[in-house]
């Protein structure tokens, strides 16, 4: 089996064919900097802010994966899914709970890696789904399972945790592929409803099951 290299790499988005990254209030991280690269009509672009919109409020995790149009980053495809701030988040969510919680992240990583890689990207850049810093490390384990996870690739098929210089990125990174590797873990079902739309993009609904004992807030 050919699994993707891992890397951890500067926050410079010209490097990569693919983008993975979250909706938040309707927007995307880095979503202004690559929009701001694409020539969007006035109705793609409000049409974009819909789906942000949907992906946010929408009590099970959503994953949009779509063709970008012509730009100068050479992006050429990019997948959004539901924040640490979203609807369906919250659900979960509970302070007494205190760390991420690793099935929804997983799922998050897991179908949107793998929608891009089906797209046909071969250089893929994913960003942190959570803005809380006390969740960071949590969250790189939870990238990098769903990266070892992922079906076979073809061998130059490599995805990168882009590094904005506030983690010790490398070192959790290194540590997670390091335990994983040598884990023999059960791969965890994935529940996606997938629906294809008319212009060619991509749509999941993934319902999560919630934590023993936990009872949900919405």
């Amino acid at each position: 089996m050919t699994r993707p290299k891992i890397t951890v790499s500067e926050p410079d988005l010209r490097q990569f064919d693919g983008l993975f990254t979250y909706a938040e209030d309707g927007f995307t991280f880095l979503g202004g900097y690559v929009l701001g690269h694409i020539k969007f009509t006035d109705e793609e672009e409000r049409q974009f802010f819909r789906t942000c919109r949907e992906l946010e409020s929408s009590t099970n995790l959503k994953v949009f994966s779509c063709k970008l149009k012509t730009n100068n980053l050479g992006l050429r495809w990019m997948s959004i899914c539901s924040s640490a701030r979203s609807a369906a988040y919250r659900s979960y969510s509970d302070p007494l709970y205190g760390r991420v919680y690793r099935d929804y992240f997983f799922m998050a990583y897991f179908i949107g890696i793998k929608s891009l890689i089906d797209l046909g990207a071969k250089r893929i850049a994913i960003t942190n789904l959570c803005a809380n810093p006390e969740y960071r490390r949590d969250e790189v384990y939870c990238a990098v399972d769903a990266i070892l996870k992922q079906p076979e690739v073809e061998e130059d098929t490599s995805i990168s945790v882009l590094d904005p210089g506030q983690h010790d990125l490398v070192g959790w990174t290194e540590t997670a592929i390091s335990e994983l590797s040598a884990a023999h873990e059960v791969l965890r079902p994935v529940n996606a409803k997938r629906s294809l739309l008319p212009n060619g993009d991509l749509f999941f609904d993934i319902p999560i099951a919630m934590p023993e004992g936990h009872r949900s807030r919405s």
